[in-house]
């Protein structure tokens, strides 16, 4: 099962800091190192614009439902998380997971929050 796995945060972020020419937010290594530890990537804008453009690309915004119907990125899915849930999903949850993401696991699948903190 070879996920591609991008995570965006959709934070309005305060401290920044120039990498190789690109202002980043200052917690971006870290969570560029944390998410490269587990097979995932941080998405920039550049990014986000090629999986948006992607029609095989599955968005999920796992946001609560009150902030997703407030606004969502264009064909995301909602599916709501909770620190609570770490690493283990309830068996309700997971089906809907899977459900949302459909049958070929080889596409891109974006996910985004409110924040990585």
């Amino acid at each position: 099962m070879l996920l591609r796995l991008i995570i965006v945060t959709l934070t309005l972020l305060f401290p920044l800091t120039c990498t190789a020419g690109q202002v980043r937010p200052v917690w971006w290594a870290k969570a560029a190192q944390e998410a490269a530890r587990y097979g995932y990537a941080v998405a920039d804008q550049i990014d986000l614009e090629r999986v948006l453009a992607d029609p095989t690309a599955v968005v999920l915004d796992v946001r609560a439902d009150y902030e997703y119907a407030a606004g969502h990125l264009p064909g995301a899915k909602n599916l709501e998380f909770h620190m609570g849930d770490g690493y283990r999903l309830a068996p309700d949850k997971r089906r809907a997971l899977l459900a949302l993401l459909g049958p070929d696991k080889d596409r891109t699948l974006l996910i985004y929050c409110r924040s990585l903190q």
